[in-house]
Order: C-alpha cells, then structure tokens, then sequence
C-alpha cells in the first residue's frame, strides 16, 4: 500500500489543485500504525500506486476518537463530495489494529457457512408476508441483523464479548427513522451466540448446564455429529416428559409420521406452557426440520406457530444449517448461493468502499441544525450503510413518513413505498394526470362548439 502524511490544509489543497506529487510525500510501506507521525496527522492510504487522476485516497487515518469531527469539517469545507464516506473510508488510528489484518475467521471444518446461510434466510422469512421463500430478493438480505452479524463474525467479531455491530446497527435503526421489526434483537443474539459459540469452542458451556443457551449448544452439537439429537440431551431439553418422549425416534418415521408428530408436539407445547417460548420454539424448530432433513419445503407448517413462537423460523434456518448435507444453497434458483457469495465479498480496509456512507457520516448530518440529505445514493428506495470496515447494513431510504410503524415486510412494496415518499415521482405523476384532464377538457370543448357552427349555418340558409 502507499501512504503520506499530512494536515487539513494540505488536504484541502490537495482536492482543490489534484496536484499529488507536489504536496505530498508518498511512500510504499506495510504498516499504516508505524507511519502515524503524531497525533494531529492526517495519514492517506492508497491500495494501489496514486497517480494524478487516481489522486483520491481509499483511506484516511485519523487521530484517535477525531472520526466525526473530521467528517463535519470535510462536510464544510469539501461539500464536492458528499457523502465523503462514499469516495473513501474515515477511521481513527485505534481502529487500525482491529481491522488492518483482514483474514476470514470461521472454522471449515463444519458446515458454518450453511448454519450461518440458514440463520439469514429464517430471519427474512419471518418479516416477509406470507412467509413465502419466493418473495425472497438480495435487497431483503443485506436489510436483516443476522447479514450484518455474519459479516463481522468472518471478520472475528465476537457477538458475546464485542457489541459493536448490534449497538451500530441499533443506532442506525434509529437514526434512519426504520420501522419496528417482527423480531426483536435479542432472539436473534441468542441464535447468533450459539453460532459463535459452536465456532470457537466445543468445550466452552458444559452439557449439564440448566440455561438454554447451554441445551441449545449441546443439542446443535448432537446434530452437526449424528443429524439428530440424542436420547440423553432430548430428556433434558424436554424434562423427560413423557407426551414428548415419541419425538426422540423420529429418524425411524415415514415423512407423514414424522408431521404428524410435529402437530402433536406443537399443540402439546403451546397448550400446557411447560418450557420458555424460546425453548418450545427451538423445540418445534427441530421436530419441522426432521421430516425433512437440511431443507426449508416445510414453512407452511410452521406459519400457525408464528403468532406464538416469533422466532421459530430463526431456529429452523440455524438447525436445516446443521445439517451434513443441507438443501439450503439451492432454495428457490440458489438464493443461499447468493448470500454465499456477498458473505464472502468482503474487502480490506485500504480498498475503497462499496457503500453509500458510513454510520458516523450519517450521523454527523443528522444531528446538524438543518440536515441536508441530498445526496446520490445506490436506488430510490434503499440506502448501503457501512457500519464498520466491511460490515454493511441496507435500509429503507428516504425514512418512513411515519415513526413506529410495524414492518411486517421487508421491501415487499418498492414501488408502493416509492410513490408515496420520492416527491418528483408524485410531480411526474401530477403533470401525467393533469395532461390527462387536459386532453379530456380540450375534446368536450371542441364538442360543443361543432353543433353550435351548424346552428348557424341552418339560420343563414
């Protein structure tokens, strides 16, 4: 990479002149934490070699906790480029250790990327009406929780120990004024917890601890190593009740033994209240994801449990991810090979950015006396927010008109949702109808002069 030191006046001279070479001193280094001179520099990094028209930097360092007042002061004085955020990534120098050394952190060994594909897909599902997998689009994707947790866990984020991610994509929810969700955020960390958790220690909760965490990861564990849950964890999930002791032997079922067990199981759950809604949803996850192992053909199953069981659809993409040869990727024309692939799209910090402005850019106009939104963004309907290095979240943009409406779908209505906020779409629209009216009133007119021309003529003759 290529680096140069510098101050805010060279920096304003440099977009002002675009005279690289003779403001700056340009040096080809490895380390940008080396070359940070003091603090009050501003360090510019280039991936690859700058030239005069490939002057614009991929990543400015600054000093540390100086992020959002450099923003505000490039706002000001750089107004060309805005968001700035857009052109290049603004970090400070304490930020530069934790996200220099890019490397994807997951354990191959297991399926992790089907689990974490599986996870995804049971998130949208349970905000799409109708729960129909076809309505499913790239967009709804990179809008959900769990996409912005899996990128910064490739990254090695821990979810348990660091809560970065989810208080940033918390802020942003708020910021960008989003619609309340079905979901709350803590039935997707505690999905995601058992993830990290199966990722990074096999040994770190023990089996015969009471909190569900623990039976969950002992449960997930069984399932990843047979493709089912043993006999001695199934009694201690299920307190060996006896109305539940037929669901153990389900491997050795026809499929229609297999739902009807299902049914039973969920109404024997949801009338006698014996577990936590989480456990009883993890519970009825499991039964739905054995009558067919790996694969997410039976949703229609599970949409009577929703009103009771939120998450449910969470759980049964995280356990159809479990399995040794899940049918995930390939659901409706390969949508999990889709999420596969932006998972694993993730670039280096010194490599610009792909999104549309960072969470602090957002903020720090936000907050200004009279915030000033236009700027270009990737569609009329939808905002990419970078919520740290590599970790993107997508939004509904412009914000809704109205606060704490409930999000029962995620983008399921674009052109609905564009109508009602993009304002020169509702002039084009005004000026189609009037043109419309127009036209109609023109014809009456010319009607009622014709039969009054011959009138005339008859009087003459």
């Amino acid at each position: 990479m290529w680096l140069a030191n510098t101050g805010r006046k060279s920096l304003l001279d440099l977009f002002a002149r675009r005279n690289l070479f003779d403001l700056l001193s340009i040096e080809n280094v490895t380390s940008i934490e080396s070359n940070f001179k003091n603090k009050e520099s501003i360090v510019l990094v280039w991936h690859e070699k700058p030239s005069r028209s490939f002057f614009f930097p991929d990543l400015i360092c600054v000093p540390e906790n100086m992020v959002r007042d450099f923003l505000a002061w490039a706002l000001t004085y750089i107004p060309t480029f805005r968001p700035f955020t857009a052109f290049c990534r603004v970090i400070d120098i304490q930020s530069i250790n934790e996200f220099s050394n890019f490397k994807y952190k997951l354990d191959r060994s297991t399926n992790f990327e089907s689990i974490i594909i599986g996870t995804i897909l049971g998130e949208i599902l349970t905000h799409l009406s109708n729960n129909d997998i076809k309505r499913i689009s790239p967009i709804s994707i990179r809008n959900t929780l769990s996409y912005a947790l899996a990128n910064g866990f490739l990254l090695g984020h821990s979810i348990a120990i660091n809560t970065d991610i989810i208080n940033r994509w918390r802020r942003l929810q708020i910021t960008a004024r989003q619609p309340i969700r079905i979901l709350k955020d803590n039935s997707i960390l505690n999905v995601w917890r058992v993830i990290e958790l199966l990722n990074h220690s096999f040994n770190q909760i023990s089996s015969d601890s009471e909190s569900d965490e623990s039976l969950f990861l002992s449960a997930s564990k069984n399932i990843l190593a047979e493709g089912i849950i043993s006999k001695d964890i199934w009694r201690i999930i299920t307190n060996d009740n006896q109305n539940l002791k037929i669901s153990n032997g389900l491997s050795k079922k026809t499929r229609e033994e297999r739902v009807v067990i299902f049914e039973q199981s969920c109404n024997f759950l949801e009338d006698n209240k014996l577990f936590s809604d989480q456990q009883s949803s993890f519970l009825c996850a499991y039964l739905a994801s054995q009558i067919s192992l790996g694969s997410m053909k039976y949703i229609d199953l599970i949409k009577p449990c929703l009103k009771r069981y939120p998450d449910i659809l969470l759980w049964y993409g995280f356990i159809n991810g479990l399995y040794l040869k899940p049918d995930i990727y390939n659901e409706e024309n390969g949508i999990g090979w889709r999420i596969w692939r932006d998972l694993f799209s993730l670039t280096q910090i010194s490599i610009k950015p792909k999104a549309d402005i960072s969470l602090d850019e957002l903020e720090v106009i936000s907050n200004a006396d009279r915030p000033n939104f236009n700027f270009l963004t990737e569609s009329h309907t939808h905002m990419t927010v970078e919520l740290m290095p590599s970790v993107c979240s997508l939004i509904l943009w412009p914000p809704p008109a109205q606060k704490g409406v409930q999000q029962l779908a995620l983008f399921e209505d674009d052109v609905k949702y564009e109508k009602e906020i993009d304002p020169f779409l509702q002039l084009g629209e005004t000026l189609e109808k009037a043109k419309v009216l127009y036209s109609e009133c023109s014809k009456l007119k010319n009607n009622k002069r014709k039969p009054h021309k011959k009138k005339k003529q008859r009087k003459e003759r």
